[in-house]
């Protein structure tokens, strides 16, 4: 009967010795497959996906009022970056290796949907979206807008024209939505901090005051050198593309 029991605890001993290895190899498993990588900076945190064995590394930092996000594969190679600015979010979206997948803006502020008839705070996607193919060709092109609407298939907020293309960069489809963009269909452009800056645009109208209804005082060409000191607070959208009025400093000392 003793050795019966001993063999019993041996056994059970065993037993658990076999449990505590299975525990300690899975571990060593999962912070393997997981291991942060040297692109990785120490303050990302590890997320994974719900019901699936991956995830992305996430890291927020907050300065001068700016939200910038980004996420990395696995891999290490970036997953997708975020900046937010007030109620506007720029996002960029990346493939793992390395093209582009999606360029979109998001806008916090009263959403209306027509299938209540109602209109609540929320984040959405609006102005122009570019998406492409894993190849870097361009996929799509298209325009969305704060009020949602019933369709066919499900809601959605398009607005505009929409552009289709195959994976050889080839159009192959134009979807009029036939819906007025009340935002625009362009982009959200960031102040992005005092500093010297190039104008990317020919006869750039520099005016005396933050508005589009001020004396224009002077020209930018396109290449030429600016200095901008501030922002100036207010946003105006010019031309389908909406960004906020800054003060500038030429180098003759001209301000506007």
């Amino acid at each position: 009967m003793d050795t019966l029991v001993q063999e019993g605890c041996l056994n059970m001993k065993n037993f658990i010795t076999i449990i505590l290895f299975l525990i300690i190899l899975f571990y060593s498993f999962q912070q393997n497959l997981f291991a942060r990588p040297a692109a990785v900076p120490k303050e990302a945190v590890w997320f994974p996906l719900e019901g699936e064995e991956e995830g992305f590394w996430r890291l927020e930092v907050i300065k001068n009022g700016k939200k910038q996000e980004t996420l990395w594969f696995s891999s290490g190679k970036i997953r997708a970056t975020g900046l937010q600015i007030d109620k506007w979010q720029l996002t960029k979206i990346f493939y793992e290796n390395g093209n582009l997948e999606e360029f979109s803006q998001r806008f916090f502020g009263k959403i209306w949907t027509q299938a209540t008839n109602q209109t609540h705070e929320g984040l959405l996607t609006v102005g122009k979206t570019f998406s492409y193919y894993p190849n870097g060709k361009l996929k799509n092109i298209s325009c969305s807008d704060l009020d949602i609407y019933e369709h066919e298939v499900d809601e959605n907020n398009n607005c505009g024209i929409e552009y289709k293309f195959d994976e050889s960069g080839k159009l192959i489809e134009t979807i009029d939505h036939k819906r007025k963009c009340k935002m625009g269909c362009g982009r959200f452009r960031p102040f992005l901090g005092p500093g010297k800056y190039i104008s990317a645009t020919n006869s750039l109208r520099i005016r005396e005051k933050p508005n589009k209804s001020a004396k224009i005082i002077g020209t930018l060409k396109k290449g030429e050198e600016v200095e901008i000191t501030k922002d100036m607070g207010n946003v105006e959208t010019i031309d389908d593309e909406r960004a906020p009025w800054v003060e500038i400093r030429f180098q003759n000392g001209l301000k506007g």
